[in-house]
């Protein structure tokens, strides 16, 4: 389990077929839909399949580094995955102006999220919580 976080971390970005910290939204990408799915290689594919062979993709990693989840739990995990992602992508992507307040008001710039870090922070509590509730 202790490894898992970073094999999925880069699953993310071996998808994504670059790193994840190296594409950055123009101004004018945001706010549009989806774009930290397309920020991570998840953009929409003709036919709407492109959601179903993610978390496909990503739960056979999972069930590749904590196989004691099995394939249900798996599955969860690796959508849950997904959706915080592209929420974590959101937020750790600060405007401008929010820019400038991280520079003025130190208090604020210690609330700023270190996107990977975070996201393996996530990933972490994720698999935790899944295996505590199937020792139930």
């Amino acid at each position: 389990m202790t490894r898992c976080p970073d094999v999925l971390v880069e699953g993310l970005r071996d998808h994504a077929g670059r790193g994840i910290s190296h594409r950055r939204l123009g101004p004018g990408d945001r706010g549009r839909q989806g774009d930290a799915g397309e920020a991570f290689g998840f953009g929409p594919e003709p036919g709407g399949g492109a959601g179903v062979a993610n978390v496909t993709a990503l739960g056979r990693l999972v069930l590749g580094c904590v196989a004691e989840l099995g394939e249900h739990d798996a599955g969860r995990l690796a959508a849950a995955v997904i959706m915080v992602t592209g929420a974590m992508w959101t937020h750790a992507q600060p405007s401008v102006a929010m820019l400038a307040a991280y520079q003025a008001d130190p208090a604020l710039a210690s609330m700023r999220l270190d996107f990977t870090a975070t996201l393996r922070e996530v990933i972490e509590v994720l698999i935790a919580g899944l295996m505590a509730r199937s020792a139930r």
